[in-house]
Order: structure tokens, then sequence, then C-alpha cells
């Protein structure tokens, strides 16, 4: 028996060599590109990464193109192809390939990304861990935290309290980690799911004594609207926070439910529109932005960014775009709202924009020519201008560019 083994891996190692080398050859002749700077400050675009595939020959390769040139799946070898980067979606998140390259044993098994917190000490992860055969929770918050400079990992288990005491099944999911002075903040949304959509849900601040791993407060996260009236029937939240970073805000936006015909019918429940809301991992208090903020982002044809105590709202079309800022603290707008047309940045229409810390990534594309700008996000303030280009001649480079297609940007830590 244990001879076919041997002569089953030795065959399964030849056809991982023999895929290996096709693939290599075949990856040999694709096109090299990168982002070749054009006016600015280089290290602006240092960690920027822009995806896409290349789509010429047979087939479509995924393609990543930095400052320092192109990078494709099929140039892996068969273990990073289908071992290491079976998640690669999570690989390029916020950082997670530097964490798991750094610190592996702390990092196995952990996939979620709201449940990561990191600074220059610390790094964290919390996790509610789940019954396999009846798929409900197991009723705790499990959490680990590493301390950066010495390596020692502390393991904590916290009870969760349950929404309701009429017994009814209930999930809970993690939003969102962040380490206060006065410990760990776990957001964990609790929903009971024997009565949905109508079943109770409540959002609860977990405040953990990272020293000793006690639970030292669950603070219920409660909506109050414009009129004073405490919200109840919330049907779905969307929130809007970095992965890991720090941050001493969370923002929802809150969805309410409204129940067409008699109470306890079979009808559908309609929703009414979306409205903001903060809470303060310092306070405790969650409060409604104010009506400017709502207006502007009922209105929005962007995203939502949060950098540090301000969030961004942009607004754009193929040829404009538009961000204004405000105070998370006091709800007031920070300067003045800002806009630019394409035209006046580079050439070619909007495809792809982000924010991300105090910068703003836009991609622009005209035919077969994409140029990136980075600005600074609160004043518009052109920093770095650059343009993807490819090796080889005029002709090569013309045909590369064409067999190029760009789809969105990311940050590589």
């Amino acid at each position: 028996m244990k001879r076919y083994i041997t002569t089953l891996a030795l065959v399964l190692l030849a056809a991982a060599g023999f895929s290996t080398y096709y693939a290599f050859g075949s990856a040999d002749h694709l096109p090299e590109y990168r982002l070749e700077t054009l006016e600015g400050d280089a290290k602006e675009a240092a960690n920027l990464v822009l995806v896409g595939s290349y789509i010429g020959g047979k087939g479509s390769q995924p393609l990543n193109l930095t400052v320092h040139g192109s990078e494709y799946r099929s140039r892996k070898s068969l273990y990073e192809s289908y071992i290491t980067d079976a998640r690669e979606w999570f690989y390029e998140q916020e950082g997670m390939r530097e964490l798991i390259e750094k610190y592996p044993a702390f990092m196995r098994g952990k996939a979620e990304i709201d449940s990561f917190y990191q600074d220059q000490d610390w790094l964290a992860y919390a996790k509610i861990p789940y019954n396999t055969a009846t798929s409900d929770p197991e009723g705790t918050i499990e959490v680990e935290i590493l301390n950066r400079s010495t390596g020692k990992v502390a393991d904590y288990s916290i009870a969760l309290t349950p929404l309701s005491q009429q017994g009814m099944r209930e999930h809970a999911t993690i939003y969102d980690v962040q380490l206060q002075a006065d410990g760990l903040h776990v957001m964990v949304n609790q929903y009971e799911t024997d009565n949905r959509p109508s079943g109770a849900s409540q959002y609860f601040d977990y405040i953990i004594d990272s020293a000793s791993g006690q639970l030292s407060k669950r603070n219920p996260v409660e909506f109050v609207d414009a009129a004073g009236t405490k919200l109840s029937s919330i049907s779905h939240a969307t929130l809007q926070n970095g992965y890991t970073a720090p941050h001493d805000y969370f923002v929802f936006s809150i969805v309410m439910q409204e129940q067409t015909g008699e109470a306890n019918s079979s009808s559908v429940p309609t929703r009414v529109p979306a409205e903001l809301y903060v809470y303060s991992y310092k306070s405790g208090i969650t409060q409604r932005l104010p009506d400017e903020m709502q207006k502007l982002d009922a209105r929005r044809m962007g995203g939502r960014y949060i950098s540090g105590d301000e969030l961004y709202f942009t607004n754009y079309n193929e040829t404009l775009i538009a961000v204004s800022r405000y105070s998370l603290e006091t709800g007031e707008r920070r300067g003045e709202t800002w806009s630019l047309l394409s035209s006046q940045i580079g050439e070619g229409e909007l495809q792809s924009f982000f924010i991300n810390g105090e910068r703003l990534y836009v991609l622009l594309a005209k035919e077969d020519a994409r140029t990136v700008v980075v600005m600074n996000a609160a004043t518009g303030e052109p920093l770095y201008k650059g343009s993807v280009t490819a090796e080889g001649s005029e002709e090569e480079r013309q045909i590369a560019l064409s067999d190029m297609a760009l789809n969105n940007m990311s940050i590589k830590e």
C-alpha cells in the first residue's frame, strides 16, 4: 500500500512540474507594464496597485502593476497559485499580506477583515465561533492580542449576553475592533433568526479590559431620529470604517423598515431612505449626523470614507469629481467643497477613484492611455501624476496597452 501511495505522490509531483513549466513558458511572453512618473513625488504612488487583466493572446491573465513593474498570477508557482493565493482577495486587503509574512503563527486561520485591529504596538483579532452542526453561535467572543514588541499573545474568551430572554435563536456578527484607553472595543450585531425579517436586532459595543480579559461593559448602540424618537425597527445597517486602522468613530448608514398593512400580516416591509449616525468609542454616545450631511449623502454618486476624525463624501461623473469633508466630532463642514474637471488633471474620463488616509487616487482612461493622479483629499492639490507604459518598441507598446484592461486600484501596505 505504501508503494502505491509513493507512486501516486510522484505522479502528482510530475504533473505539477509540467503545469508549472508550461505556465511559466507562457508567462515569459507576457508584456511588461509599469506606472511611469510624469510629475510630482513618486513616493506618493509607491504603494499603489493597479488591478486588471491582460486580455491579449488566448484567454485572460490577472494582472497587478505598480511603479516597480507588473505581476501576473500565471508566473507564480503552483503552490502560490493554488495554496498561498487561494484567498488572494484577502491578502490584497489593507496590509494583510505584510501581516501574514511577519506574524504567520498569529495570522493562521484568521480571515475576517472586520475582526482585525492593528497599530504600532498591538495586533488584535476577535471572532465569534459557530457550531458547525447547528450554525448557531457558541455564545462567546474569542479574542487574541499580540504584543508586537515582545511577541507574546494573550487569549481571552468573553460570554455573549443573549439579546432577549425568550429563548429565541440568534446570530451575532463582528463589524469592528478598536483599541481605546479603556480597553478593546468589539462592535457586535446580535439579531434573532427565528423571526426574520422583523426579529429583534441590536448593535453592542463590548468593551474588554485588555489587561485582565474581563468584560468591562456592554454598551448598546441606540439610534434616535431628528424628532427624538428611538428607532427600534432597523432592517439593515451598512457600515463604513477602515479595515484595521485605529479609529475613534464608527459610522452607520441605517435603513429602517415600515410595515405595510395590518400588524403581523404577511405584507412585505418597505424601506425608507437611509440616515447616517456616528458612534464615539470614547464617549459611548451615538448621534445622528446633521441634516446637511444627510442631504449630501442622499444625493451623492460616490463613496464615503473615514480618515481620522473626518468623513469624506465624493460625487463624480465621467468628467468631474467633487469632495466634501466634515468633522465627526462636531458635524461641521471642514473647508470648502472642492471639485475638478478630469481635463484639469489629465486626459480622459474618470474610470476609478478612492480615498485612503489623506490622499485621493484617481484613474483616468482615454482610449488605450491610462493616467493616475494622486491628490490631497482635503484640498484637491495634485501631488503626483503618472501613466501606464509597457516595454518594447513603439508598436509593441501600443499593442500591449490595447491588450490591457484596468478596473480597480488598491494600496499595498
